[in-house]
């Protein structure tokens, strides 16, 4: 069998265990959705298609879960020097979106699976794996149970403040949107587009030119707004922390804030101009690489 139908066979196969996770998590009485299949984990991409699916359920929205069908590989001690067995079987994890680090099942602080099995060096079944989704019933209601040194009252506390956390940094991010197109003008950018990276935490903003614009100019413009990102920026942040008494809850380095700036596209007037205003399904189709999605982007213009 050669190497394109083996990834065809493979990619099939994963596609059927995430559908029949869905349709499993459906039938429980669930409802999920906010569903994606990435490329990849951080920097390490997918030997085939539908490996990873990331998906939210409405009955609590703040978690994000995560299946991986990969090779697992299991050990017998803590250092992970002596592999007992490559096992290849769906995991289900979990964390909150709003302390996020590194998610994987060994790091996420909901990850049964890996909890009872995998970091024990033991094997589990298909039939674990479904146990795992139907413990999400539970889980949903009162998840504080499932989490290690948590109680219900910090567990709802910790939501209460992130909300407000969130409101806040949005106000600064309103403000900060304009300094941005103020600077925009200044340099003579354009059109930017503000997108999440899809594996790190920063956010990539990318700047538009008009495709007539001398190669000399961009180079300046693009290097005096590096600087203002890597300097100016988080000063500015500062001020409107300060400004909006916001500086107990909202810190000047949170990743809302971390943004990079290293590519640049040329286009004709016309559709520099178009793309000012269009819809992100069309920005979408004009632009693939910049992989945008209804919420995930903003788009910035000089005055």
């Amino acid at each position: 069998m050669n190497k394109r139908i083996k990834q065809k066979h493979a990619t099939h196969e994963n596609k059927t265990i995430m559908t029949n996770t869905l349709n499993y998590i459906k039938n429980l009485g669930l409802k999920p959705f906010n569903i994606e299949f990435p490329k990849g984990y951080f920097v390490f991409r997918n030997k085939n298609s539908y490996e990873i699916m990331y998906f939210q359920l409405k009955e609590i929205p703040e978690f994000l879960f995560g299946v991986w069908y990969k090779d697992i590989y299991l050990y017998d001690d803590i250092y992970d020097e002596h592999l007992v067995k490559v096992i290849k079987q769906p995991i289900i994890f979990g964390e909150r979106i709003c302390v996020l680090d590194k998610f994987k099942p060994s790091r996420a602080e909901w990850s049964p699976l890996d909890k009872n099995f995998v970091s024990k060096g033991l094997e589990y079944s298909l039939t674990d794996y479904y146990k795992t989704l139907d413990s999400l019933k539970d889980f949903v209601k009162a998840p504080w149970n499932h989490l290690a040194f948590e109680t219900e009252a910090e567990y709802k506390q910790l939501l209460e403040d992130e909300k407000l956390k969130e409101v806040q940094i949005n106000d600064v991010l309103q403000i900060l949107y304009k300094n941005v197109e103020d600077k925009f003008t200044e340099l003579n950018i354009p059109m930017g587009i503000l997108v999440k990276d899809s594996y790190w935490s920063h956010s990539n903003l990318y700047l538009f030119f008009e495709e007539n614009t001398e190669s000399e100019k961009i180079e300046d413009a693009m290097g005096y707004f590096h600087e203002y990102l890597q300097f100016d920026m988080t000063n500015d942040v500062k001020e409107i922390l300060e400004s909006l008494n916001y500086t107990e809850t909202v810190y000047h380095y949170d990743k809302a804030f971390d943004w990079r700036s290293q590519y640049y596209w040329l286009e004709p007037k016309d559709s520099l101009n178009k793309a000012k205003t269009m819809s992100f399904m069309d920005l979408n189709k004009e632009f693939k690489d910049l992989n945008l999605k209804g919420s995930n982007f903003v788009r910035l213009i000089a005055k």
